[in-house]
Order: structure tokens, then C-alpha cells, then sequence
């Protein structure tokens, strides 16, 4: 899970300074809230083939999450270049039947 404080991604830990001491054994998202750090809000799950996720510019507080990034619809070249990939797959993977020596069956 990611965290973020203040609109900026919080890595290993903090600076010694900003632990509350008794530092608990395993730390919470509620022991990261004290410290005003929140979790990253999940983007809802989408439609792989006509959407995609893209980062926010300025992320910003919802919820007692961050929300960091959105989901958003593929322009028409994104989603003609993944069909066409399929497209390019599915040739490639029937090839061979076309070689000279290749003796086909009527099945």
C-alpha cells in the first residue's frame, strides 16, 4: 500500500523525529494517520480495453485518502493499436501453416 503526507509519496519510514514513541511492533494505517500520513486511495476496477489509469498532477485529500491517480477512457488510436496488436498475435501465431512444406489436412 502507498502512502502519501502532505501530497508527497512517504518511502521507508520518517525521519526519527516524526515516530511517536512507544513505536508500535507492527505500524497501522491508523498509526500512519496519527502522523497525518494517509493511504493511497484504490482506483475502482475498470475495463481494461477501453480505459486506462493515469497519474493526477496535483494529487489531493478525499476521504481521508490520497487519490493519486485516475481512471480515465483510451483515445481511439490507443485502443486501434492494441487491436491491431491482437491482430498482428494472431497472424504471427498461424504463420507456419502457410510454408511450402507445411501439408495441411482438411480439418
Amino acid at each position: 500500500m502507498e502512502f502519501y503526507k502532505d501530497g508527497n509519496l512517504v518511502t521507508n519510514g520518517f525521519a526519527i523525529g516524526d515516530i511517536n514513541y512507544p513505536k508500535p511492533t507492527v505500524a497501522t494505517t491508523g498509526y500512519y494517520r496519527d502522523l497525518g500520513v494517509l493511504p493511497v486511495k484504490e482506483i475502482p476496477t475498470i475495463d481494461h480495453s477501453t480505459q486506462k489509469i493515469v497519474p493526477i498532477e496535483a494529487p489531493y485529500e478525499e476521504d481521508g485518502f490520497w487519490v493519486v491517480r485516475e481512471a480515465v477512457d483510451k483515445t481511439t488510436d490507443e485502443k486501434m493499436i492494441e487491436i491491431r496488436g491482437k491482430r498482428n498475435q494472431l497472424l504471427t501465431d498461424t504463420d507456419w501453416t502457410g510454408l511450402s512444406d507445411v501439408t495441411m489436412s482438411d480439418d
